[in-house]
C-alpha cells in the first residue's frame, strides 16, 4: 500500500500517537517491508525518520489548499516543495 492511499483518518489517527506509539507502527512497517534490515543500526533508524516525515509531509499536503508541488530529490531524500 501507497501513503496517498491510506485514508485521512488513519493518518490524522497514526500522528496522533505517542512518540512511542508512533514508532512502534513504524517499526512494524519497517520489518514487513524491509526485513533485512536489522534494528539498532542507522538504516533501520534512517527508516524511521522517513516514515515519520512521509506521514507528516503527507498530513501536510493533503490539507494545503493549493494543489500544486514540485518534487526535488536531493542526496536519496525526496523532499515536496510547497
Amino acid at each position: 500500500m501507497n501513503l496517498y492511499e491510506i485514508n485521512e483518518t488513519t493518518i490524522d489517527y497514526v500522528l496522533s500517537l505517542s512518540e512511542v506509539e508512533r514508532l512502534t507502527y513504524y517499526s512494524t512497517l519497517i520489518d514487513k517491508f524491509y526485513p533485512t534490515i536489522p534494528k539498532e543500526t542507522p538504516e533501520f533508524d534512517q527508516l524511521l525518520s522517513a516514515y515519520e516525515t512521509s506521514f507528516v509531509v503527507e498530513k501536510l499536503y493533503r490539507n494545503n489548499k493549493i494543489k500544486t508541488y514540485i518534487s526535488t530529490f536531493s542526496n536519496n531524500r525526496y523532499v515536496l516543495n510547497f
